[in-house]
């Protein structure tokens, strides 16, 4: 078998390489359409090179291609997760600026800050700006459904910080269109910062356009994302576009929008257009879901970045064990001239030009006799029918006197099913105003200020990836404000929940965290600081559950337990009381907490794999299996998961099923330079490996 590495004369070259499973969902070999995607993976050779491009030398990258009639693309797990290359084939041409060889990577910084400027499509995961995330070897998989479409499911867990995420992308059949969907996980028991965002890498032309349909647009600062820092206006929507600025390099504006956050986004939809070129790429999304849109100029290239924040200084707090999903769809677009309106059906452009108007049709799939039309208050009064397809664009001149009246532009299938339309008014009247304080409230609220530094700094990490005394700048901003209001019973919380963070943060295997005696003695004094912080405020049930996460890490069970007992029926609270009850030994008790923890928590993962624990503690297998079921659907690489799934089909019987198993779990733990521990995760969950056997 052969595989895609490199580029030449416009076509990618082919390497022999080593082959590696893909795993199948549904089989899709016996089912699939007859234009299922082709899918090719491998460990292939790529050229590094130090940060000066010298001392070349080859690394095998893990690597799936995924092709259809339309696209190319090449994702790279091994790259952290990232989507390396997307080419376009009815446009000949990358869609993004794709990563060139030899890499200039200095291996010993293996974090640095502008590994992310390798280009391609990058999830930012967990650290902020420039993580650990870009050059990790995540877990990965490929699923082949029986509809034809594929899908490289991509995980990544940090285990300092103790969030994970799962990056799914799909190509389906006769599609223009890459979906990209994301789920995030909180696997702390209390809420942390958290900053996903995702990143794409273009040239930067001369020919421009940025499409951002926002009236407003932010610089970068914190709580920009609350609106507290007083946006600018984004040049003002004319007739012909859906935002105005085709030029970032040159004109009165330029550099003053170098970086911009958009503000109250229209659309659901942003993007570029070369109109030189003649092509660009809308990002479909829920603008309700992620409001971030960010675009950032550099000299030789720019991002197009999005999030479910609205800036990336602010991070999101998120609470404990919660679980957070995102969908992109990227979808090159050519042929038209630009565009105005753009779905998961394709794109449209309108421009009117003296007696003319311009219209420009892009379709992400076939469609047979495709109905294109014109009308206004009179009615239709031009209308075309033809077969559009991503590979037949409609670009058209319609001849009419200018006037200023309405039009809406629609596109149907041969069933009158409408797939796009857009309504254009030349005259959109007043636009509307927002309200701004103009100033940044964490800069006169000094809980506010404690409370940012909590979520915002422990997401940094220097160059080699080591601790950062940054995370433990929430601490300190919670003691001084103690000082002066010793009874602030935030703050109390927050100093808690600042203590333990700073705690886990350090590891003995992790650099910049002196020896493991030290890392030992470091954490005991968090912890008992955290303790102490919390111990006035016992009595409140938020209090409560924190001081039982507490002695939980200081190996108290029995402590940690009336602990729980006393913070009520909090989803966090529960689980945390079921987990030293099954350390404890009494499962039997633990049935009724942890089953009431699963129900508040249906999308976490550590309730569901302690439900499995304990059921098979109970010597109830099959419940086992029952309760892992959701979350194996949602995140089907998690290694706990799969371990628990194996030892409840052996207790069951089912041996062929619990091998099949066990090798999955031996391929994935060898896909990765820091494997996940999964006895460590299994005593987290106050559950053993050896316990659960016998």
């Amino acid at each position: 078998m052969s595989f895609i590495n490199t580029e030449k004369d416009g076509a990618w070259s082919r390497r022999a390489c080593l082959l590696v499973v893909v795993m199948a969902t549904h089989g899709a070999a016996a089912g699939a359409a007859d234009h299922a995607v082709n899918v090719k993976a491998g460990n292939v050779p790529w050229k590094f090179a130090d940060e000066k491009g010298e001392n070349v030398r080859e690394v095998n990258v893990q690597q799936v291609v995924l092709e259809n009639e339309y696209l190319r693309v090449l994702i790279a797990p091994s790259l952290g997760g990232r989507i390396a290359r997307v080419f376009d084939k009815t446009a000949n041409a990358d869609v993004f600026q794709s990563v060139e060889q030899p890499i200039k990577w200095n291996v010993e910084r293996r974090f640095s800050a502008y590994n992310s400027q390798l280009g391609g499509i990058i999830v930012n995961f967990p650290c902020f700006h420039h993580g650990n995330s870009f050059s990790d070897n995540w877990n990965w998989r490929v699923e082949q459904s029986e509809d034809g479409s594929a899908t490289v499911v991509m995980t990544w867990t940090d285990k300092f910080l103790r969030q994970r995420v799962l990056h799914r992308v799909t190509m389906r059949p006769e599609s223009s269109v890459l979906t990209s969907y994301y789920r995030y996980a909180n696997l702390n028991p209390f809420a942390m910062g958290f900053a996903p965002w995702v990143n794409t890498l273009l040239p930067t032309r001369e020919d421009l356009q940025w499409i951002i349909p926002s009236p407003y647009v932010a610089p970068h600062g914190f709580n920009a994302g609350t609106l507290e820092v007083l946006p600018w206006s984004w040049p003002d929507v004319d007739a012909d576009s859906v935002c105005f600025w085709r030029n970032a390099v040159k004109g009165p504006n330029a550099g003053r929008y170098g970086s911009v956050f958009a503000v109250d986004v229209q659309r659901d939809f942003s993007g570029f257009y070369f109109h030189a070129l003649d092509r660009g790429l809308a990002r479909l999304f829920d603008r309700r879901e992620q409001r971030g849109v960010k675009l950032f100029h550099a000299p030789a290239f720019f991002e197009l970045w999005s999030s479910p924040a609205l800036v990336h200084e602010d991070a999101l707090w998120w609470e404990g064990y919660g679980v957070r999903r995102y969908q992109d769809e990227w979808m090159p677009i050519h042929g038209i001239g630009g565009y105005r309106e753009a779905n998961v059906h394709g794109a449209v452009n309108l421009v009117r030009s003296g007696g003319r108007i311009d219209v420009g049709v892009f379709l992400a799939h076939p469609v047979p006799d495709a109905v294109v039309s014109l009308s206004g208050i009179d009615g239709v009064w031009w209308r075309v029918a033809m077969d559009l397809a991503p590979d037949k664009p409609l670009r058209q001149t319609v001849r009419r006197e200018p006037d200023r009246m309405p039009l809406e532009l629609k596109v149907t299938d041969a069933a009158g099913r409408v797939l796009i339309h857009l309504d254009d008014k030349p005259d959109p009247g007043t636009r509307h105003e927002l309200n701004f304080t103009g100033t940044s409230l964490w800069k006169t609220n000094e809980l506010r200020e404690a409370l940012r530094a909590e979520q915002y700094y422990p997401l940094w990490r220097g160059g080699t990836g080591g601790y950062q005394p940054l995370a433990g700048l929430g601490a300190g901003h919670y003691r001084k404000l103690l000082e002066k209001e010793p009874k602030l019973f935030d703050a109390r919380l927050g100093l808690a929940r600042s203590l333990m963070v700073d705690a886990q943060l350090r590891g003995p295997d992790r650099p910049q965290c002196g020896t493991a005696e030290e890392v030992a003695k470091f954490q005991e004094e968090q912890l008992a600081a955290a303790l102490d912080a919390l111990t006035p405020v016992l009595k409140d049930p938020a209090a409560a559950r924190l001081a039982g996460e507490v002695k939980w890490r200081q190996g108290d069970a029995k402590a940690s337990a009336d602990l729980f007992k006393a913070a009520g029926d909090d989803a966090a609270a529960q689980l945390g009381l079921a987990r030293a009850l099954s350390a404890l030994g009494k499962e039997q008790q633990a049935v009724e907490p942890v089953r009431r923890a699963a129900g508040l928590l249906p999308g976490s993962a550590p309730a569901a794999q302690l439900a499995a624990g304990i059921a098979l503690r109970c010597r109830k297998p099959e419940k086992a299996l029952d309760a892992l079921v959701v979350i194996h659907q949602q995140d089907p690489l998690d290694p706990v998961t799969l371990t628990l799934m194996a030892m409840a089909h052996r207790a069951a019987g089912h041996t062929v099923q619990a091998a099949d198993l066990e090798k999955q779990i031996k391929r994935l733990q060898a896909q990765t330079d820091e494997p996940i521990d999964v006895d460590v995760e299994l005593r987290r969950l106050g559950l053993s490996a050896l316990t659960l056997q016998k």
